[in-house]
């Protein structure tokens, strides 16, 4: 699919053509190098379904997310490109020789930051759930305004509405859905996210992804995120959080260019994963936690180390932390 449009949004149409072509195919974006996508556009590019094959201006391609070269396959449509294997140059351990990124991929990095943050709540059975919930605290702490519009596809033509939501989470029970949401452009720092809702005996688990685009000198904002868990924990709407920080456009959109391998800033847990593992387990392990709340409603914020030597160091140290406070392990401690 052909896509000549300054930003690519996450269309019926590509939706459609990922429902057309089935698991077995892969959705190909083609699109101009001035292009750029949209979060939920950009996430769908990214899986192993998915690949966005970018106009070189030289007529050829390269691909969007990694920067490789692509080529054409009669079969199998734009595959990235790998020099002749008898060149002896950079020779990968299955014989083949990897070619980097184009320059054009790495000459520009953009100049602001997304801050991405991932939330899952888990909605107990037998209780109304309040869908939304958690995107309109991290929205309020990172951003400032509420989210303002929500839809099936973008652009985004629905008021903001919770129980329009759950209904429509409802009518598609038990099918996994994805919903898209954005906050309101001209106020506070720009955000749009998704939101994925599965439905297992009853119980709906809510699956919150949000980038949040900062301008240069912006970075300030992180310093919300210990704001952010502490009333995420007392909404009842913690289960864990994620952050992460990596280069991208003020605005949201992903361009095609390198945005960095991404700084892990922290983990959080709430009150009922808390409970599972136990309030011994949260004080003891590899990183020093931030608590909040009273020991029986407790939620824990764990921030990156700051004296880590780059992103790999901090995501390790956020791991070993995140295996630490994994319930099975502290079942067999106990035990």
């Amino acid at each position: 699919m052909t896509q000549d449009r300054p930003v690519v949004p996450w269309s019926s149409w590509l939706a459609d053509a990922v429902l057309a072509g089935g698991p077995e195919r892969a959705l190909q974006l083609r699109t101009p190098a001035s292009s750029r996508l949209t979060l939920s556009a950009w996430a769908a590019l990214n899986s192993a379904n998915g690949l966005w094959a970018v106009q070189d201006g030289d007529g050829g391609h390269f691909d969007g997310v990694t920067g490789l070269p692509l080529s054409w396959d009669e079969h199998l449509g734009f595959v990235r490109d790998w020099p002749d294997p008898r060149d002896e140059r950079d020779r990968s351990v299955d014989d083949r020789v990897l070619r980097g990124p184009v320059p054009a991929f790495v000459e520009q990095p953009p100049t602001g930051t997304h801050l991405e943050v991932r939330l899952s709540t888990v909605h107990p059975a037998g209780v109304e759930p309040r869908l939304g919930l958690g995107a309109e605290i991290l929205a309020s702490c990172l951003s400032g305004p509420s989210p303002t519009a929500w839809g099936h596809h973008e652009p985004l033509t629905l008021a903001w509405d919770p129980a329009g939501m759950l209904a429509s989470a409802r009518h598609r029970a038990p099918e996994r859905l994805s919903l898209h949401f954005a906050g309101p452009w001209e106020l506070g720092h720009p955000y749009t996210g998704r939101i994925g809702l599965t439905w297992v005996d009853g119980v709906l688990s809510e699956e919150v992804t949000m980038v949040v685009g900062l301008e240069q000198g912006a970075e300030g904002v992180l310093s919300a995120l210990d704001e952010a868990v502490e009333t995420l924990g007392e909404a009842g709407v913690l289960d864990t959080l994620w952050v992460r920080r990596f280069n991208g456009r003020p605005d949201t959109t992903h361009a095609p260019v390198w945005r960095g391998l991404g700084s892990a800033l922290g983990i959080a847990i709430g009150p009922r994963r808390v409970e599972r593992v136990g309030i011994p387990a949260t004080e003891n392990g590899p990183l020093r936690g931030t608590p909040f709340g009273a020991p029986e409603h407790r939620s824990v914020w764990y921030p990156a180390p700051g004296d880590v030597d780059g992103p790999r160091q901090a995501l390790r140290a956020l791991r070993a932390q995140w295996e630490h406070l994994a319930p099975e392990k502290e079942s067999r401690d106990r035990g």
